[in-house]
């Protein structure tokens, strides 16, 4: 059984099934729900993030530059997602998406963790992910796939928080 973004998943040989559990907060906060203050400057609306992505073989994928907001965002994914504008992307797909105006990237936090959904609205069942923990300045994480046939590692990311 593994776990991608509080949701429990187990492989079995026919299919995957996915078991919604306990809120992810509820697991991962500190006692009394409490977050770190610098947990929440990581993810604070305004904030402006760069992102590097690199493939499995250390190749790099591109660059994004995002705008976390405090925006709610409808997704195919439960919890509580909200928008990030996308300010410039060399990365191939979202930026594909960005020039023709239709993407809009998503975002969710539990305490430092960080989960960037770079699907386009209304995408479901084919998810691509940045999920990582983030301090006040920076971040490390995971560049996954997520689909009706499993988890698959593509990557991962650094972030780097941009002065205002």
């Amino acid at each position: 059984m593994v776990t991608l973004n509080g949701i429990y998943m187990m492989k079995t040989r026919i299919l995957t099934i996915v078991i919604a559990s306990l809120p992810w907060p509820a697991m991962a906060q500190p006692a009394g729900n409490a977050i770190p203050a610098i947990a929440m400057a990581a993810a604070a609306p305004g904030s402006v993030w760069s992102i590097n992505v690199v493939g499995l073989k250390g190749e790099p994928l591109g660059t994004i530059t995002l705008e976390l907001l405090d925006e709610g965002a409808d997704t195919c994914m439960s919890g509580e997602w909200k928008k990030a504008r996308l300010m410039q992307s060399s990365f191939h797909s979202p930026a594909q998406q960005f020039e023709t105006g239709d993407y809009f990237p998503t975002y969710e936090t539990h305490g430092p963790s960080v989960t960037i959904q770079l699907n386009p609205p209304g995408l479901c069942d084919a998810y691509l992910f940045l999920e990582g923990k983030f301090t006040e300045h920076d971040g490390k994480g995971d560049y996954v796939g997520l689909s009706l046939g499993g988890t698959k590692p593509l990557g991962t990311f650094t972030a780097r928080r941009q002065k205002p």
